[in-house]
């Protein structure tokens, strides 16, 4: 299990291509990742209130 930060891409890179090629759009739920592999599912949880959601990786964090 890892932890870390999530953030939000919003309308700047919206329709824009990602890493992997596919069109970044906003309202899917798609995910940036250094190492994982393209198409890896992540859970994602929020700590403070348990909430959970399930996301793609189709983009990369900058090195």
């Amino acid at each position: 299990m890892q932890e870390g930060v999530a953030s939000y891409y919003g309308t700047r890179f919206h329709l824009r291509k990602t890493a992997n090629g596919e069109v970044y759009n906003m309202e899917h739920l798609t995910a940036a990742h250094k190492n994982l592999p393209f198409g890896t599912m992540l859970k994602v949880v929020n700590l403070k209130n348990e909430k959970e959601v399930w996301v793609r990786v189709n983009d990369r964090l900058p090195l």
